[in-house]
């Protein structure tokens, strides 16, 4: 009797288990470029992994390793690192390409292009870490509730130093958080893009506070007088391979400066 008491709560514990693990999300983007460029984007999230991104370049975050992985699906290669190593890779790798980039640029552009990509060094290499005062992101809640896929979204603008970033529409239907902690991931992030909204104003504490629960599914992103503009065409929330979550094991691992070359030459 006491051999098949121990069978049946062996049995009982595995199907508990199997009922407790969480569903992931599937979540496509359809993006229009100010060129007018439609790209999609598949983000997947399950148990405090996320992969983005489309069919050339893949990143993969997991945040209970404190990993970052991006894939070049082109060249089969890829890197992995820390957040801080991210940050520093890019550093090193936009040194050493910042000459190949700006004389992509038509001959009357090209300084201001340069201008353009030592600002953004200087903020990825400076900052300190801490968010300076004139860095504080604003936001309001707008009367608009406009319905994306059938979920009812609010609106919410964003500003940095008094000009708008950012609108979104959210949806508290489409809540991720059950399957990445939204703390953790902002501090990830923060420490990629070096706690500085200027980079991308996503990593600001009013951002992150305001998606924790709730999922953006229309954003238009403003560039000065361009916008990018993005929707979320599908959503579904099942059981996700772990293999989604893992670097091929026949990709050739690269330096990070290395991998940003090879992006370079293949665009």
């Amino acid at each position: 009797m006491k051999k098949y008491r121990i069978f049946f709560t062996f049995i009982i514990l595995n199907l508990f288990a199997i009922n407790n693990l969480t569903a992931g999300w599937i979540i496509v983007e359809k993006k229009l470029t100010p060129q007018g460029l439609s790209t999609h984007d598949t983000i997947y999230v399950q148990n405090n992994k996320m992969r983005s991104g489309g069919k050339e370049a893949s990143y993969i975050y997991d945040l209970n390793r404190n990993r970052v992985s991006i894939i070049n699906n082109f060249y089969k290669t890829y890197w992995t690192g820390t957040p801080e190593e991210y940050r520093l890779g890019v550093i090193e790798g936009l040194k050493e390409e910042i000459d190949v980039m700006v004389a992509k640029f038509p001959k009357e552009k090209q300084k201001e292009a340069r201008e353009n990509f030592e600002a953004v060094l200087m903020v990825f290499d400076t900052n300190d870490g801490n968010p300076k005062p004139e860095d504080k992101v604003s936001y309001k809640k707008i009367v608009d509730k406009t319905k994306v896929l059938g979920y009812e979204t609010q609106r919410y603008d964003f500003y940095l130093k008094g000009e708008k970033k950012i609108t979104i529409w959210v949806s508290p239907k489409i809540d991720i958080s059950r399957d990445l902690d939204m703390d953790k991931y902002t501090k990830f992030m923060l420490k990629m893009m070096n706690n500085n909204p200027n980079l991308s104003i996503k990593t600001a504490p009013e951002y992150a506070k305001l998606i924790k629960n709730a999922y953006p599914l229309r954003t238009i992103e403003y560039l000065g007088s361009q916008e990018i503009v993005g929707e979320v065409v599908l959503v579904e929330n099942k059981r996700l391979p772990e293999s989604l979550f893992t670097v091929n094991q026949s990709f050739r691992q690269l330096t990070l400066p290395e991998l940003i070359r090879s992006i370079r030459k293949k665009n």
